[in-house]
């Protein structure tokens, strides 16, 4: 399975939220992680929450806007995006 460590929080940390996929699944915590394989630092919490939220991620459109700087691996960044995204496209296409 796949396994990825992702930290997204804002510039002042008033919000941390980090995604650790552990190869069996997902691990949500309201927290810092020291060794995250990318870090999504983020302009202001409502930024954040509103990424987070999103129906359409695109963080090249934050990054190219300055909302967001990036550290570490961006290739972390698109897969989770991808798989933020599918999930989101299976869940609303999926009849209850």
């Amino acid at each position: 399975g796949f396994r990825g460590r992702y930290q997204f929080r804002s510039v002042d940390n008033s919000v941390t939220v980090a995604a650790v996929f552990t190869g069996k699944g997902l691990e949500v915590k309201e927290t810092l992680l020291p060794d995250a394989d990318v870090s999504i630092i983020f302009k202001d919490s409502k930024s954040l929450m509103k990424y987070l939220l999103a129906t359409d991620r695109d963080i090249l459109r934050l990054l190219l806007n300055n909302k967001v700087v990036v550290k570490g691996n961006m290739n972390y960044m698109f897969k989770f995006e991808y798989m933020a995204n599918h999930l989101q496209l299976v869940l609303t296409q999926r009849r209850w």
